[in-house]
């Protein structure tokens, strides 16, 4: 005999259509539970468990007063490591000091990573400095016409350092971009500068040196 299933309302009653909702967990960590007859036991196994995940994870800490110079952007990027190498990673500023831990591979990684990084920091605060003291020795202006007549507008210190350094090195041009990602050249024989994209639309630039006895312009402006 055959036990009748039903039909109509009384067959959709009888479907099991189960709903799960999905749960956001930790994977960084997670609780493992230690059973055992007594508590010695019990500590030897914690023991021997903590002794495994020694053998298998790495610490590593990397101590620079670099880091201590390090933008949010650049902290930023460092965080990353964390889910594209499952690594933990602490930052200290103040100390001058990065804690990872993770696989050996993956910490061997992020160490390369770090290094690259730090070699890029390391050589934006050099040309920081050096722009802050060709600025204190020359400076390169461009000329703005105003209705008034014509205004010296200074170059900020990165831009000036390639305008010096262009002119030290006797190039002919050199190009720089603005923060609008627009792309400027200026020409070291006419003394011109202008959008790479409208060379037509030119403006006069002026060189001027604030060392005692050398100050003055150079440039073909009259």
């Amino acid at each position: 005999m055959t036990e009748d299933q039903g039909t109509g309302s009384d067959t959709k009653k009888r479907q099991w259509n189960p709903r799960f909702n999905k749960i956001q967990a930790d994977v960084s960590s997670f609780a493992v539970m230690v059973y055992g007859k007594d508590q010695r036991v019990i500590l030897r196994a914690i023991n021997d468990l903590e002794g495994k995940l020694d053998d298998t994870f790495k610490r590593k800490a990397i101590e620079n007063d670099i880091i201590k110079t390090f933008t949010p952007v650049q902290e930023k990027e460092l965080m990353k490591l964390r889910e594209t190498l499952q690594i933990e990673v602490t930052i200290e500023k103040r100390l001058g000091r990065i804690q990872l831990l993770g696989l050996p591979d993956a910490i061997s990684n992020a160490v390369d990573m770090i290094h690259s990084l730090m070699l890029e920091v390391q050589r934006r605060n050099q040309a920081e400095q050096e722009a802050q003291l060709i600025s204190d020795m020359v400076q390169w202006y461009f000329i703005d016409a105003t209705p008034n007549g014509e205004d010296l507008i200074k170059y900020e210190p990165s831009v000036n350092r390639i305008l010096e350094r262009g002119h030290r090195d006797s190039k002919n041009e050199v190009e720089f971009m603005d923060n609008q990602k627009k792309i400027y050249v200026v020409d070291l024989q006419t003394y011109e500068e202008y959008v790479k994209t409208d060379p037509n639309d030119k403006v006069k630039i002026i060189r001027r040196c604030h060392m005692t006895g050398l100050e003055g312009y150079f440039s073909n402006f009259t």
